[in-house]
């Protein structure tokens, strides 16, 4: 077995002692079990075989996990947690403890439910999966089980709105969009008119429309004169035909700058003919 380790050195007994040679050798893992051939030896486990008792778990996570390297113990369950040691090794979970994660989850339901017995959280919904499958009944793999845009966890602990329903106050609007516009998920506000541009907030959520904006697309029209006259209230560069509608109240740049031009020539004309009406009056007395 040392020819290999002597192989290149041409006095092995000059420069490299017979210790060091052992050392190096005690420290390998022949088998890639996670033990070294020294705790092999001190285990009483194989060094050449990484499943010294055939029991389908490695050598080394048997150690590691307080389990017997040398009897077959894939079957038994010393966590009681109705997953076998085969089983928890398989998963990655813990032999030893009946709920690997602590979200007070045992492994066997997380396996049941589908759920990461590693992870407390395994939608990353700021709920336990725990309290998904046991106090609240939500989907532990959907963030979002009401599909309403708002995470469980949050209409749970900050809205106050039912993660099983997306329209908690069965007002037709969805909990998501009363909570985007600044609307009330816990109260029926759909007749009322958040914005004042004549469209409840039904009618702007059916419509797509900005319940807290009178002016959804920002043209100088409201969303209820572009949906009287045909234009869309969500694209800004899409007007009211008119005739017969106006232009909007809001003054557009050009106009406007019109406007200003003739307003300051028109004062700079009026000062120059007071500055020369007192000239005038000044030449007259002298």
């Amino acid at each position: 077995m040392l020819s290999g380790y002597l192989s290149n050195v041409s006095n092995p007994i000059t420069f490299l002692p017979l210790s060091y040679i052992l050392l190096n050798i005690a420290n390998l893992d022949n088998d890639t079990d996670g033990l070294t051939n020294l705790q092999e030896y001190l285990y009483g486990t194989l060094p050449e075989d990484n499943d010294t008792d055939n029991d389908g778990i490695p050598d080394g996570w048997e150690v590691e996990n307080s389990l017997n390297p040398l009897t077959d113990d894939s079957s038994t369950d010393p966590d009681s947690d109705l997953v076998t040691n085969l089983e928890e090794y398989q998963k990655g979970t813990n032999p030893q403890a009946a709920d690997t994660d602590s979200d007070l989850l045992t492994d066997d339901l997380e396996i049941l439910n589908n759920t990461d017995p590693n992870d407390p959280d395994t939608d990353n919904d700021y709920l336990t999966d725990y309290e998904e499958v046991i106090v609240y009944y939500t989907d532990p793999l959907n963030p979002d089980t009401d599909n309403d845009t708002l995470t469980d966890g949050f209409e749970i602990t900050l809205y106050g709105t039912d993660p099983l329903d997306n329209d908690t106050d069965d007002d037709l609007m969805d909990d998501g969009f009363e909570i985007h516009y600044s609307l009330d998920p816990l109260l029926d506000d759909a007749s009322l008119d958040l914005d004042i541009d004549g469209l409840t907030n039904l009618e702007e959520y059916n419509y797509g429309t900005n319940p807290s904006r009178s002016d959804s697309d920002w043209d100088g029209y409201t969303d209820l004169e572009e949906i009287e006259y045909g234009s869309d209230p969500l694209d800004h560069y899409d007007f009211p035909d008119y005739p017969p509608y106006p232009s909007p109240t809001i003054l557009t740049p050009l106009p406007w700058l019109i406007s200003s031009i003739l307003g300051l020539l028109s004062s700079t004309i009026l000062i120059r003919l007071l500055i020369r009406k007192r000239k005038n009056r000044s030449w007259r007395y002298d």
